[in-house]
């Protein structure tokens, strides 16, 4: 039998922020009728060059999955 062990998880988003106040500059909104309704007040926005693979696999989200003195980040793949 095989047995397996999460170790920690990560997560990594990209640092272009759009706010519910930059949507009411583009588009005739506030930011009550937007939260009420969908609950989001920002969203991430992938750049300039940015691609998915890079907040999937990408060495950032393993850093952050791994607690302190747990893991060497070169043998997370």
């Amino acid at each position: 039998m095989f047995h397996a062990t999460i170790a920690g998880t990560g997560a990594a988003v990209p640092a272009r922020v759009l706010t519910n106040a930059d949507l009411m500059k583009m588009v005739e909104t506030t930011d009550e009728w937007i939260t009420t309704r969908t609950g989001i007040r920002e969203r991430r926005m992938a750049g300039e060059g940015d691609v998915l693979s890079d907040f999937c696999v990408g060495l950032a989200a393993a850093r952050r999955s791994r607690r302190p003195g747990s893991t060497r980040a070169t043998s997370t793949r």
